[in-house]
């Protein structure tokens, strides 16, 4: 099962970011812009194989979020 420092490795990886924390989201990172938000979500649908609903995406702009999605959908680990 995935853990949080690897869903925020991936999250890093996948923006191409020197480093983020929590608290990082879309438009308080450089870099983290509404396409690159849209392609980040399907990136991780594909390498975690987990669907997220397309209501929630505009709701999932931060680390934390994501982080707090993944738990709720059982799909990493505490």
């Amino acid at each position: 099962m995935t853990t949080v420092d690897e869903l925020t490795e991936f999250i890093r990886s996948s923006l191409n970011l020197k480093d983020i924390t929590e608290d990082s989201g879309m438009g308080k990172v450089r870099g983290w812009d509404s396409l690159n938000h849209v392609s980040l979500v399907m990136s991780m649908e594909e390498e975690y194989d987990i669907e997220i609903p397309p209501d929630m995406i505009g709701e999932l702009t931060s680390v934390a979020e994501i982080v707090e999605f993944f738990k709720e959908e059982g799909a990493i680990a505490e």
